[in-house]
């Protein structure tokens, strides 16, 4: 009667086996190209795992690969993630950050459940302010990290949780420490110039106009510049600068949802 024990430990066993896996993923990292230090995958891990507990199963990879074999980046990371099947099917909310070394592009895809937290804009701006300045300077392990704990601090905030350690992990500034604060695009540069040259052309206009008319300059009224004041018909010149942002053509499919590219 002693087999009757052991084929019931065989059968549960078995049963083990065939189940469904629940406990985290053994690694959020495929290191591909090699360049990261173990150092920097064992941090990665660890923050991976708080936030897929913490974050409603939200799971963040990252993926270096050596050479995307000429297909675009949107392409090879449309298809790892759904390769790897990141965050929770009903929910789609993974997130891959993708590092092509030899052809020096990277792209951050956001599944569908995760775009609120992670829209095209916010993606683009991790890639512009955190990613390109390390890969640059030439820290690639330091700008992953950093990017990654940037990704995990917005899934943080769209679920609200707190995540142990992450205030520390990665400051998202550009690389030799200091403020985080970024600094100015050549854009907000441009548009502030053009906004600073349009108030001293108004300032003039304005102040010729006086002179002819026997009048003062009494300053903008209705609130500011395009608004019309009291007491007479006033015409403000409101210039809108568009921006325009690049999503580098979020995954469908399996991702469904966006994300953006970039090189460095």
């Amino acid at each position: 009667m002693r087999t009757a024990p052991r084929v019931l430990a065989a059968a549960l066993f078995v049963c083990a086996l065939l189940a469904p896996a629940t406990a985290h993923a053994a690694s959020y990292v495929l290191d591909e190209a090699n360049v990261l230090p173990a150092e920097s995958e064992a941090r990665i891990d660890e923050l991976g795992a708080s936030v897929e507990e913490l974050a409603s199963g939200s799971e963040i990879a990252v993926l270096t690969v050596r050479s995307l074999g000429g297909r675009t980046i949107e392409d090879v990371a449309e298809t790892r993630f759904e390769q790897i099947g990141l965050g929770q099917a009903d929910k789609d909310n993974g997130v891959l950050l993708l590092v092509a070394v030899e052809d020096r592009q990277m792209r951050i895809e956001v599944g569908y459940g995760l775009e609120g937290a992670i829209p095209d804009a916010e993606a683009g701006r991790i890639i512009t302010e955190v990613l390109r300045p390390r890969f640059q300077a030439g820290d690639m392990a330091d700008g992953i990290e950093a990017g990654y704990a940037e990704i995990a601090r917005d899934v943080a905030e769209e679920y609200g949780v707190d995540i142990p350690g992450l205030e520390m992990a990665g400051a998202a500034g550009a690389p030799g420490g200091g403020s985080t604060d970024a600094a100015a695009s050549p854009v907000e540069i441009a548009v502030t110039a053009l906004f600073v040259g349009l108030m001293i052309v108004l300032v003039i206009v304005a102040v010729v106009r006086s002179k002819r008319s026997g009048g003062g300059w009494t300053g903008w009224t209705g609130g500011g510049p395009g608004g019309s004041g009291g007491g007479g018909s006033g015409s403000g010149g409101g210039g809108g600068g568009g921006g325009s942002g690049s999503g580098g053509g979020g995954g469908g499919g399996g991702s469904g949802g966006g994300g953006a590219s970039g090189d460095w």
